[in-house]
């Protein structure tokens, strides 16, 4: 269901047990180990998914834009918060 995104549901105990976990993986990695960018896409994929298996689409704030390359795209509005040196707000 997600494009980048899948989630770690299990952890085995010592013992054998097994132990419920929800722990999301970017391309096999830790959603904690990740850097922000990689962070802040698999979040947009997330919504995605919600948006879609839900049939609806809300605006997503996204902060500290600037510092990402490659935003993922969404049905949803972007509304995008970058950091300048403009005396004014500018508004795209």
């Amino acid at each position: 269901m997600f494009a980048n995104v899948q989630f770690k549901m299990f952890t085995t105990t010592i013992e054998g047990n097994l132990v419920e976990t929800c722990i999301p993986l970017i391309n096999g990695a830790y959603y904690d180990s990740a850097n922000s960018a990689s962070k802040l896409n698999a979040g947009l994929d997330i919504i995605n998914t919600l948006s879609k298996m839900y049939k609806c689409v809300a605006p997503v704030w996204i902060d500290n834009a600037e510092g990402v390359n490659k935003i993922a795209r969404t049905k949803s509005q972007q509304i995008r918060l970058v950091v300048t040196t403009e005396d004014t707000l500018n508004i795209q």
